[in-house]
Formats: structure tokens, C-alpha cells, sequence
């Protein structure tokens, strides 16, 4: 049986935002410790970030990047330390459970409608916070599903084979990204597009068996969900994941479209 191979190559970019949060202090040098981070605004409305790595009466010298700047005390205005992170920078996650797909009548050309095709997905994605309650997410999903055969009448048979989805979606999030608590949360809202790519299947009518293999069919989709998880370490979390999408296989937007549904938990890398 001559099979079909798709190669799926997939290449993403994030958008990188580095952040800093602060939170102000008086202005007093005393407080200033050696081997912290401060933001330093002088009278001039420079502004100068780094670790200060020595003070005296007069001055003291801070460290940022390969720099070192050496600041007047008497020409600083403002102080502010480092008060860490209150939102992820980047969530990483990989996933696995399962799918059940329903076709439209129209798929294959066979007469059932909404026939259901069932098996397994596995997932990776990357979401980048943009403030505590919302974010960007892309995903890469790849779904192993199996046909069963199709007897619509005693002298029409469809015998099949498994059925490989490659899908890659881009969401906006919106939920909770607070560091500082120990669940996370959020809605789902995309679009995307998968590639469907199946084995050899044959159509027997009348005693007569016809052979077909087809080639990956490129599909537009759009996707909702909702993700809750929780934090077992500072940068480690379990979440699990509900979803639905809608496939269209035409231009009839939503009337024979085909409608799928994962249910998939998975471990999250967050920092």
C-alpha cells in the first residue's frame, strides 16, 4: 500500500519585550545596598539601571551590562529598586490527551453526517504575557485520529486509515499571568490553519473497489479554549486544557464545516 509522507517544518519567532518593574524609594543614599539593582534618574532626566557595585560620601558606581558609570550623589533625583517580576515573562508549555473530531457530511463524499473520527494530541506552545491579564500564544499541534469504516448502504463500503492533523493557531489570551499567585488561568481566542494528511483508503460499490490517495488538504480554522493550572515550583506548573475548533472546507463558511474538540494536560515551564 503506497503511502503518503508529509513533512510539517515549522519555524516561529516570539516578539521579545524586556521589562523592568520598579517601585520607588526616598531619596537616600544610605539605603542604597551594594550587589542590588536600582533604577537611578539623575536632575537632568538621564536614567541609569544596574547593580551598584560600590559607595562613598561622594559618589558610587554602578554596573550595567559591560558598563560601569560612576554618578555624583548629589546629582541624583530619583531611586528606584528592583521589585522583580509581577508578570512571566515567557510560558512554555508541552501537552498530550485526546481529540474527537467531527466531520461534515460532505468529507469524502460519503452521506454521514458530521461522522466522528477519534484518537490522540500532543502539543507545544509559547506564550508571551503582556500584562498580568492578557498575552500572545502560538501553538504547534499534531493529532493522530482513526476512521472507522463506513457501510452507508449494503453495496457502499469505505474502508479507511488513520488520519494525521498538523495545526498551528496564534490566540490572544486573556486571563491571569500574576507571578505572584499560585494558579493561572486564562481564555483563548485565534485563528490558524491545519494540514490533513491521510493514508490510502478505498470505496467498494456494487463489488467494485476503487482506490484513493488523497493529498494534504491545507484548512483555515479558528479556535476557543480555556487553560487553568497551577504552580508546583517557582518555574514549573500542570495545567489542563479544553478547546474548540471549527475547520472550514470551504467557501460556505460554518455549513459543512468540520468541528473538533481536545481535551489534552500538560507541564508548563514559566520564568
Amino acid at each position: 500500500m503506497n503511502k503518503n509522507i508529509f513533512v510539517f517544518v515549522f519555524f516561529s519567532l516570539l516578539l521579545f519585550f524586556s521589562r523592568q518593574v520598579f517601585s520607588q524609594i526616598a531619596i537616600d543614599i544610605d539605603s542604597i545596598k551594594t550587589g542590588k539593582v536600582y533604577k537611578l534618574i539623575m536632575y537632568d532626566n538621564q536614567e541609569f539601571i544596574g547593580k551598584v557595585i560600590s559607595k562613598d560620601n561622594e559618589s558610587l558606581k554602578i554596573s550595567s551590562g559591560k558598563v560601569t558609570y560612576r554618578l555624583h550623589n548629589r546629582d541624583i533625583h530619583e531611586i528606584y529598586k528592583d521589585a522583580g517580576h509581577s508578570v512571566y515573562e515567557y510560558i512554555f508549555s508541552v501537552s498530550g490527551g485526546i481529540t474527537y473530531y467531527g466531520e461534515s457530511e460532505s468529507y469524502h463524499y460519503h452521506y454521514s453526517v458530521h461522522n466522528s473520527i477519534n484518537g490522540f494530541n500532543a502539543g507545544i506552545e509559547g506564550i508571551h504575557p503582556i500584562k498580568k491579564t492578557n498575552g500572545l500564544r502560538l501553538s504547534l499541534h499534531y493529532n493522530s485520529l482513526h476512521r472507522d469504516d463506513d457501510t452507508t448502504t449494503a453495496s457502499q463500503i469505505f474502508t479507511y486509515t488513520d488520519v494525521n492533523i498538523y495545526s498551528l493557531t496564534g490566540d490572544y489570551l486573556l486571563g491571569n499571568f500574576n507571578t505572584k499567585n499560585k494558579f493561572y488561568y486564562y481564555f483563548n481566542m485565534g485563528a490558524g490553519f491545519q494540514i490533513v494528511d491521510e493514508g490510502t483508503y478505498t470505496y467498494t460499490y456494487l463489488n467494485n473497489t476503487f482506490t484513493y490517495n488523497p493529498k494534504p488538504v491545507f484548512k483555515l480554522m479558528i479556535d476557543l479554549g480555556f487553560t487553568a493550572g497551577i504552580k508546583i515550583s517557582k518555574n514549573f506548573g500542570l495545567f489542563t486544557h479544553a478547546q474548540f475548533n471549527n475547520v472550514f472546507n470551504g467557501w460556505l463558511i460554518f455549513l459543512y464545516d468540520d468541528r473538533s474538540y481536545p481535551l489534552s494536560a500538560g507541564i508548563s515551564y514559566m520564568f
